[in-house]
């Protein structure tokens, strides 16, 4: 009876769990042009993966979740060489204050994270959690499960979602939203530099990162741009010239050999490049960096 009060004041009422799965991907792995036929709520346990959440691809990072609604396009996509862990629970649910909870990135933290461990050790006996099909977009059979642990898993999942709401309750801070925007714009800024890293002694486009992400050339270069004040060609020659001003302090390479380690197409682009950033041509540089380490030694 207790339980029945709390959903109809809270307005949410899970009718049936479908299926519960822990996807484990070690590679570059998409989906998308799906559309759901019930309820997802999709939880990153380990890595990161992108989320096709109201027509608009969204990075998730570990410990955030998503609930996406019935009729809604679908789509997951994973980064190759990375070991990514998702929980994936389909289920009908309803009430109105399930409506505020979609298509909104939410970080899990504190109880409600030790809550949903609890649900996810009670469906290995429930549901077939690791299966060796990782299309997610299949329904498993579950197991014979019975009506009190079928009950239980409810219970519990009506909990967790209400942790939304009860937030202010006890000074229980079940679940904190997460700040969407900021959250997509630093995983996408942090992919981008670490292509950048990755890729210092080369000569990059913004098409070959925009295919590399997944994400448009003007969409990249509009959320690189916003955060940094800068463009991703101009932010990653900033980077190849700090490099190079490393290079030269070790005084180990030639301004031709740095030029060439850098990518850049011949040693003249570098030295102009080099006085349009720095001030002074690499040689210019070297020679002040030499007699500013020589006053350093004597004084």
């Amino acid at each position: 009876m207790d339980d029945e009060r709390v959903n109809e004041n809270n307005e949410i009422n899970i009718r049936h769990i479908y299926n519960m799965q822990m996807l484990c991907y070690n590679d570059k792995f998409t989906i998308e042009n799906t559309y759901n036929e019930d309820w997802r709520l999709l939880c990153v346990y380990h890595g990161d993966v992108d989320v096709l959440v109201d027509n608009e691809w969204i990075p998730l990072i570990t410990g955030y979740l998503v609930l996406t609604p019935p009729g809604a396009p679908y789509g997951l996509r994973t980064k190759s060489h990375t070991n990514s862990q998702i929980l994936l629970i389909t289920l009908a649910c309803n009430g109105e204050s399930i409506n505020e909870l979609t298509n909104e990135p939410r970080r899990v933290s504190g109880r409600n994270f030790e809550l949903l461990n609890d649900i996810v050790s009670e469906a290995k006996y429930a549901f077939n959690l690791y299966p060796n099909n990782r299309q997610y977009d299949q329904y498993l059979p579950d197991k014979s499960i019975s009506s009190s642990t079928r009950q239980i898993l409810k219970n519990k999942l009506e909990l967790f979602l209400l942790g939304f709401f009860n937030s202010g309750n006890n000074g229980a801070n079940f679940l904190q939203e997460a700040p969407t925007v900021m959250l997509s714009k630093h995983i996408l800024i942090k992919r981008i530099e670490e292509y950048f890293a990755e890729h210092i002694s080369e000569s990059i486009t913004l098409k070959e990162l925009s295919e590399t992400l997944n994400f448009s050339s003007s969409y990249l270069n509009s959320i690189f741009r916003n955060s940094t004040g800068k463009s991703i060609i101009s932010a990653f020659t900033d980077m190849k010239i700090e490099q190079a001003k490393i290079y030269l302090e070790k005084n180990n390479y030639s301004v031709t050999q740095i030029s060439e380690s850098l990518g850049f197409s011949s040693v003249h682009y570098f030295s102009r490049v080099f006085k349009k950033s720095v001030g002074c041509s690499p040689s210019e540089y070297l020679e002040k960096y030499n007699i500013q380490r020589g006053k350093g030694f004597y004084e």
